[in-house]
């Protein structure tokens, strides 16, 4: 996840380094949402690392604070490009991109773990199970009795 972030972080940087020219533009847009996709799979697999019991409740809650940046990020666009739609303003919009990107990532090497939490150890009480132990015996109990029955049966003939 981390060289991903870095990658596309340096890719916005290299937009806008660019200037006007448009096809360079197009390759490190290309290179940053590629980049990009590389780190999804990780992101998943790291929910499911901490605590397989609850990873989808984890999806959900990390899909939830994400899309904050689905309604966020065009307030704050407008907010910045609005009567000033020029170059430099739009290198702004990438900076503030770039610059969340490091943040995250920084974050992500400081405080992330794949190890599993602490908090995703299910605690069982001994009447939950000893239930499933009460009726293996009394299934075990019945299974000899039909295996003696059987085996009656199978002499008398």
């Amino acid at each position: 996840m981390v060289m991903e972030r870095f990658g596309c972080a340096l890719g916005l940087v290299g937009v806008c380094l660019a200037g006007c020219d448009v096809t360079l533009n197009k390759l490190l847009f290309i290179f940053s949402v590629t980049i990009e996709g590389f780190c999804y799979s990780g992101h998943a697999l790291s929910l499911l690392d901490m605590s397989p019991e609850y990873a989808g409740t984890l999806m959900g809650i990390s899909n939830t604070v994400s899309s904050l940046t689905g309604f966020l990020t065009p307030m704050v666009v407008g907010a910045l490009t609005d009567g000033n739609n020029t170059l430099h303003q739009w290198r702004i919009v990438f900076g503030i991109t770039a610059i969340i990107l490091l943040i995250e990532t920084f974050v992500f090497i400081f405080f992330a773990t794949a190890d599993k939490q602490d908090w995703a150890e299910q605690v069982s009480s001994e009447e939950v199970s000893n239930v499933p132990k009460k009726q293996a015996q009394k299934r075990n109990k019945y299974t000899q009795q039909n295996k003696k029955y059987v085996s009656k049966q199978i002499d008398s003939m």
